[in-house]
């Protein structure tokens, strides 16, 4: 996980039940601060959206404002389910959907951060790819004491097409 978790979950107190709208504008308030904070001290935060008295209308009045963005990606373990992850229209906004492995939703929450947690690897499991994929290379009789003359350069870098 990265350096910086996000903080445990924020709940917007005094809260109406499900009301018309309301409560998803108080939402939208706490959502530009946690903007803020991700800003200002690099510090995500999650709003769980089961804790929070949403009507649909709150929903909407969500969806609405928040918008979509272009990303759309699914993180599957299979011991634990899936969780769907929707840019919203708002740079650093996702909204994320927690299924259990029959595909229930187990909890829904917004998530500020310049990448879900979820999607962020662990160096140490950074580090077991490298090791695999130098092993592949040995296994090929490439070691790494074959290195090209110009390898201190770094890695080239190339445009997509």
């Amino acid at each position: 996980m990265p350096d910086r978790a996000a903080r445990e979950y924020h709940f917007i107190h005094q809260l109406p039940n499900p009301s018309q709208g309301e409560n998803a504008y108080a939402l939208l308030y706490e959502i530009v601060d946690c903007l803020r904070r991700l800003l200002e001290d690099g510090q995500p935060s999650r709003i769980e959206l089961d804790a929070i008295p949403l009507s649909e209308a709150d929903l909407d009045v969500l969806r609405e404002n928040l918008g979509e963005g272009p990303i759309q990606a699914e993180v599957v373990d299979e011991d634990d389910g899936i969780v769907q992850i929707s840019e919203t229209g708002i740079a650093g906004v996702w909204w994320l959907v927690e299924l259990d492995a029959d595909e229930v939703v187990r909890g829904e929450y917004l998530e500020v951060n310049t990448l879900p947690e979820v999607m962020q690897l662990p160096l140490d499991i950074i580090e077991e790819g490298r090791n695999a994929l130098q092993a592949r290379l040995f296994q090929l009789g490439l070691s790494s004491n074959r290195r090209r003359a110009d390898d201190d350069a770094g890695p080239v870098i190339t445009q997509g097409s």
